[in-house]
């Protein structure tokens, strides 16, 4: 859609928006065509079927490479239809589940732990990832790409899942054989661990996911009850919770790799943010790293331009930065 409607004040653009005639409709080729065919220097909105919001474009040609650059990548052909629908299921009813078990939960007292109070938490933890998400889709920004499970099970990544196991028990391994290398069992913590290859002198420190039990609902860093429960603001870091300390031990002194797993994503991407710029930060590896809901304190670590820019040291759940 043309953005030439602004010329009316107040209402110009939102009386194009809802006017079909307005909107142009085609295949991602068609439409691509067409723009690149146009002279005039205007800006450009663009709304993917299966999406409910908008992309903004400064120019046609710029619309255009957008198209291109994203059909490129692969994608599952109904991946947003798909998106939209666990969106939409996640509004209606994990928010309310959430704000149920905020209430019934938390370590606060009456008044300041009440059903409204955890309805506006809860609505603040499921709506700051999804409105972030938009900003993947600015032009510049990496793509979500698909990888094959053939691929994932021949990569370094498949092995560093051997850590994220070592996590999950109970009673962890002193020493494993990883990628080749002898580990030994350096600290650990009630959601993480660290193991280290004297060898080669690198380290992985590994944050593990919810057990699914309600104790992990109310003490890993990573839940999204955690801050509520806790009585903490929603912008107060977890200190007591996040070895951030130890991390940036392990990036000073050798080479170091995160790992995140379900919940585990969470704090894991908090390293990142803080130790990141350590010479011994490698990289983070998050898998399936559980987003649908964002505590505010991580949106507070990251930097303005998070989504345009890419990071070298990280590979997130639906693409590798590199």
């Amino acid at each position: 859609m043309w953005a030439d409607a602004g010329i009316v004040p107040l209402v110009g653009s939102i009386l194009a928006q809802v006017n079909r005639l307005r909107w142009s409709s085609g295949s991602p080729q068609q439409i691509a065509e067409e723009l690149e065919a146009q002279a005039e220097v205007r800006p450009v909105t663009l709304k993917v079927a299966g999406q409910s919001y908008s992309h903004q474009f400064a120019d046609p040609m710029e619309a255009a490479t957008w198209i291109r650059e994203a059909a490129s990548d692969h994608h599952p052909g109904d991946s947003n239809v798909v998106l939209a629908i666990g969106g939409k299921l996640a509004t209606a009813v994990a928010e309310p589940a959430l704000a149920v078990f905020c209430r019934l939960n938390s370590t606060m007292g009456f008044p300041a732990n009440n059903i409204f109070s955890a309805a506006a938490f809860a609505r603040r933890a499921i709506h700051l990832p999804l409105a972030l998400s938009r900003e993947q889709t600015r032009p510049g920004c990496h793509p979500r790409m698909a990888i094959a499970w053939e691929d994932f099970e021949q990569s370094e990544d498949r092995q560093i899942c051997a850590f994220v196991e070592a996590a999950t028990k109970q009673a962890r391994p002193e020493e494993m054989v990883v990628m080749g290398k002898e580990w030994r069992l350096e600290r650990s913590g009630k959601y993480w661990v660290v193991y280290l290859s004297e060898a080669t002198a690198e380290a992985v420190m590994t944050f593990k996911a919810g057990d699914g039990g309600s104790d992990d609902a109310k003490n890993n860093p990573g839940s999204p009850a955690y801050s509520y429960v806790q009585g903490l603001d929603d912008d107060e870091f977890p200190e007591s919770d996040v070895p951030i300390g130890i991390c940036r031990e392990l990036a000073e002194r050798g080479q170091l790799t995160v790992v995140g797993y379900s919940q585990g994503g969470i704090p894991a991407m908090a390293c990142t943010m803080m130790c990141g710029a350590e010479p011994g930060f490698t990289r983070t590896v998050l898998f399936n790293c559980a987003t649908m809901f964002w505590p505010e304190w991580l949106n507070r670590l990251f930097p303005d331009d998070w989504w345009p820019v890419s990071y070298t040291h990280l590979t997130l759940p639906t693409k590798r930065i590199v």
